[in-house]
């Protein structure tokens, strides 16, 4: 009785979404996040088919998903949309399993769900800041890039320019694939260079330098860094 009365109580004050539904997708308990996220009462919905919950191009797929679960299947995390009372849709992180009796028959379905919208906004809002900065970099002239502070100023991020300026392609100069930054410098200037950016980072300033660089086909260059840490 402690450890049913433990497991309610759990439900009951998860920020989830926790239901439960029989073998054919009628909903049987409905726990207080799930009326948070869905609008919905406990007497609302409490009867009704998990269909209200979902848009009509998805109801293949429940039916699909049922099927499943009335195997004893247990579905794992997976990603959906969902609709509220309201007709508002969003995008929800589901865990789908069977329930079963103490004989191992198949005696409905539970679920957890997660809203997740805000955090697919975030990513899709990364995803096009990061196209957005690879574009504008690559019309850039010149080479812009982003490195770890070590001796060989490992590279993260090259932009395209890298290969008019070095010779080597990003490919070439990210994670030091086939070369390290530190190596095109001169080897008359690798000293004071390195020495002046490392004052700029521990200062927390902008840094602005010229130096040599030698390029794959051996060609010296001048150059002209501006940066920060």
């Amino acid at each position: 009785e402690q450890e049913s009365a433990r497991l309610t109580a759990l439900v009951e004050s998860s920020d989830d979404a926790i239901m439960g539904a029989t073998p054919d997708g009628l909903i049987t308990s409905w726990n207080p996040g799930a009326e948070r996220l869905f609008g919905y009462t406990a007497d609302e919905i409490i009867g009704q088919s998990i269909a209200v919950l979902l848009p009509a191009e998805d109801h293949p797929k429940m039916r699909e998903s049922l099927g499943q679960l009335a195997c004893g299947a247990h579905m794992g995390f997976y990603e959906t949309d969902c609709v509220r009372k309201d007709g508002t849709s969003f995008i929800v992180s589901a865990t789908l399993s069977s329930v079963v009796d103490v004989s191992g028959m198949v005696t409905g379905a539970s679920a957890i769900v997660r809203d997740i919208t805000e955090r697919k906004q975030a990513d899709a809002a990364l995803r096009e800041s990061q196209r957005v900065l690879a574009t504008l970099f690559s019309n850039l002239p010149g080479m812009a890039y982003q490195s770890r502070n070590d001796p060989s100023w490992t590279m993260t991020f090259v932009s395209d320019g890298s290969f008019d300026l070095t010779g080597y392609t990003p490919e070439d100069l990210r994670e030091n694939q086939v070369a390290t930054y530190a190596d095109l410098i001169h080897p008359d200037d690798q000293i004071w260079v390195w020495r002046d950016i490392q004052s700029a980072v521990a200062a927390d300033v902008p840094y602005r330098l010229t130096y040599r660089i030698c390029t794959d086909a051996g060609a010296e260059k001048w150059v002209m860094e501006q940066g920060r840490g």
